[in-house]
């Protein structure tokens, strides 16, 4: 059995590549990427599975462990196996628990972006908010007096032009 130490991402990308070269995938690539919510994914066109260089090193040696096992047996089943049986028999044959997400209280990273509405149910965002949303726990529908109310890093927001120009039109038409 691998083990890993907490945090680090050399290792990480090493019991990968060892994992794939064992399964017989030399021509797999094994990639740090960018993402904030996920751990990992597998890109079959490509031929390469990625890891947050974010959220790996928030999480523990077995649940990092888990990440890579998860997305090199996507990489041995293909694309059409999804989480199914034939995707957690070869999560199991690896050593892996065969769980399709990371348990809930997982580590994640703080969005940038919240927002609140008028009931006080929040929203977090890492991208900026390029269209006007409303709380869908008030509503189902789209309602003006259910509109989020941004923050950025807890403080005023720098709003994405599209935002602004959409907030116009809902204020104008709601003037009306």
């Amino acid at each position: 059995m691998d083990f890993l130490k907490v945090g680090n991402l050399d290792e990480v990308l090493a019991l990968a590549r060892r994992t794939l070269d064992a399964c017989g995938l030399w021509e797999w690539e094994v990639t740090l990427d960018h993402a904030r919510r996920r751990a990992g994914a597998c890109h079959f066109g490509d031929k390469r599975i990625s890891f947050s260089r974010y959220l790996l090193p928030l999480y523990d040696a077995g649940a990092a462990r888990e990440v890579v096992l998860h997305e090199v047996a996507h990489a041995q089943v293909g694309s059409r196996a999804g989480h199914g049986r034939r995707w957690q028999q070869a999560v199991k044959a690896l050593g892996g628990r065969a769980q399709r997400t990371v348990a809930p209280d997982a580590p994640s990273l703080p969005a940038p972006w919240v927002g609140v509405c008028k009931a006080g149910h929040r929203v977090e965002r890492f991208r900026t908010p390029t269209r006007v949303l409303a709380c869908s726990k008030c509503s189902r529908d789209f309602r003006t007096e259910n509109i989020f109310t941004w923050t950025y890093r807890g403080g005023s927001p720098r709003h994405h032009p599209d935002y602004l120009r959409e907030l116009r039109k809902i204020c104008r038409n709601y003037e009306n």
